[in-house]
């Protein structure tokens, strides 16, 4: 069953795409309009059959743009920054556009309100607002918010010494799941750590080193009241850092680790044509994970692709989604790239970005530049939902994750694609990709799909010069 929606009068400028509320299946969007001399945050909410509930437009500075959003109990939460007066505002709307209230943070630093840093917007009982923002790049704040929007307690994030970065923030019940990364002198160190919601503390943290192995999760998902975490590892004893393979990891409930499974690229070259390999060993190409799963019999699935910079021009290429099956004892059970998908190319003028592993692996999920959209589950089956780019439109897939032949490709219904958006030409693919401090999307992200999690459905939208259209799809793979 299929349901569609037409809303007028969105703009392009910081558009958000769509979103959909954890738990709730309702969705919203919102993007930032100019009338005369003011600027407006524009807003539409729908409901789980995607009839309009409520819309809003209110008036923020020129030049401020959207870090995070959430839809709560009461209405939308926005983390508004405005680079002019360097203030950072948490501001709560009802549906209407009516403001509950606002927590204004004067002072704050210039390389924080940007989009490429981790934030999140979450629930905090009773009645309340949960929010991470980063404060520098050594530390990060968790502040509990109370319905008045005034600060109920906060707590700081950051690393015994040297730089922290935070790849990923879920919720789980009344945890919150951090994922991410420390630096200090050249070394890097990843971390898992939970926190409970109700009061800041930190429950545990898991250590993420194996034997010699520093693991640098990337991506995590939930199973089963399970945890899977992928990334990927390299030996600390070595001088110099070089990653030695990807990792993936089951953890229980409590953040014992079940199973963990690394797959060195040593044992990589057995599958991989040997042109890649090569790039690989001079790291010029890097395997990233980009979603992992659990198959059946609780085997772990690393969803991978591979991302080769090319410094003449700047540029990352991104191809060859692949899924690894990997055992216990790190052996690769099957490894099958899902076949006809097109190369992205994006550019990247950030030097720090473009040279450092993982800060390119960070931005690269962030700014959803894989093809990879996520795995729902349907049945015994996980199915891998994927976009496929060409020189005229986008076209969103899934495949069973055991069975990764072209006969079993899906093909998703789409809507027309708005390819004038896209600017792009059959002789020139580069998207222009580079990291923006204004909150605009990229090109390819004015059409985009959605996972309902925890499934099956699935949304997806389009903006076409000033018209959204949404079609939600409650049942996207055909029953055999």
């Amino acid at each position: 069953m299929a349901q569609d929606a037409i809303v007028d009068s969105m703009s392009a400028q910081n558009f958000s795409g769509v979103t959909i509320a954890p738990m709730t299946r309702v969705a919203y969007s919102y993007c930032t309009v100019t009338e005369k001399d003011k600027t407006f945050l524009k807003g539409v909410l729908f409901d789980p059959k995607l009839k309009v509930s409520g819309n809003f437009k209110y008036a923020v500075p020129k030049g401020a743009y959207v870090l995070a959003s959430a839809f709560v109990e009461r209405g939308f939460v926005f983390i508004i920054a405005d680079p002019a007066s360097r203030t950072r505002t948490t501001l709560a709307l009802d549906i209407s556009g009516r403001l509950i209230a606002q927590n204004v943070e004067k002072g704050v630093a210039a390389d924080v309100l940007i989009n490429d840093k981790t934030y999140y917007i979450g629930s905090a009982m009773p009645m309340g607002v949960l929010t991470i923002v980063p404060v520098s790049s050594r530390e990060y704040k968790m502040t509990s918010y109370d319905q008045e929007m005034k600060v109920s307690w906060s707590k700081e994030i950051k690393a015994d010494q040297g730089d922290i970065v935070l790849n990923s923030v879920e919720p789980m019940m009344e945890r919150l799941v951090l994922v991410g990364y420390e630096t200090q002198n050249k070394t890097t160190k990843g971390f898992l750590k939970m926190l409970n919601t109700g009061d800041g503390r930190f429950m545990r943290e898991i250590d993420l080193t194996r034997d010699d192995d520093n693991i640098i999760p990337s991506v995590f998902k939930f199973a089963e009241g399970m945890t899977v975490l992928g990334g990927e590892y390299y030996n600390s004893k070595e001088k110099k850092q070089v990653i030695s393979g990807i990792v993936g990891e089951l953890l229980s409930p409590d953040g014992n680790v079940m199973k963990s499974a690394k797959v060195s690229f040593e044992n990589l070259s057995k599958f991989l044509p040997d042109a890649q390999m090569q790039l690989i060993k001079n790291n010029d190409a890097k395997i990233v994970v980009t979603g992992v799963c659990l198959s059946e019999p609780q085997d772990i699935a690393l969803i991978c692709e591979l991302v080769t910079r090319n410094p003449q021009s700047s540029t990352v290429s991104i191809n060859n989604p692949m899924i690894i099956q990997v055992s216990e004892e790190g052996e690769i059970k099957s490894l099958k790239s899902i076949p006809n998908v097109n190369e992205i190319k994006a550019e990247i003028k950030n030097e720090k970005t473009f040279n450092n592993d993982n800060a390119l692996t960070q931005w690269l999920l962030k700014e959803q530049l894989f093809h990879i959209r996520g795995t729902l589950r349907k049945g015994r089956n996980n199915y891998l939902y994927y976009a496929d780019y060409d020189s005229v439109d986008t076209k969103f897939k899934a495949i069973p994750i055991n069975d990764v032949v072209a006969d079993k490709i899906i093909e998703l219904p789409m809507l027309p694609i708005a390819s004038a958006n896209l600017k792009k030409t059959k002789l020139d693919q580069v998207f222009n990709a580079t990291p923006a401090a204004t909150g605009d999307p990229y090109k390819w992200q004015f059409s985009n799909i959605v996972l309902m999690q925890p499934g099956p459905g699935v949304v997806i939208y389009e903006l076409e010069k000033d018209k959204l259209k949404i079609k939600s799809i409650e049942n996207p793979i055909p029953s055999n």
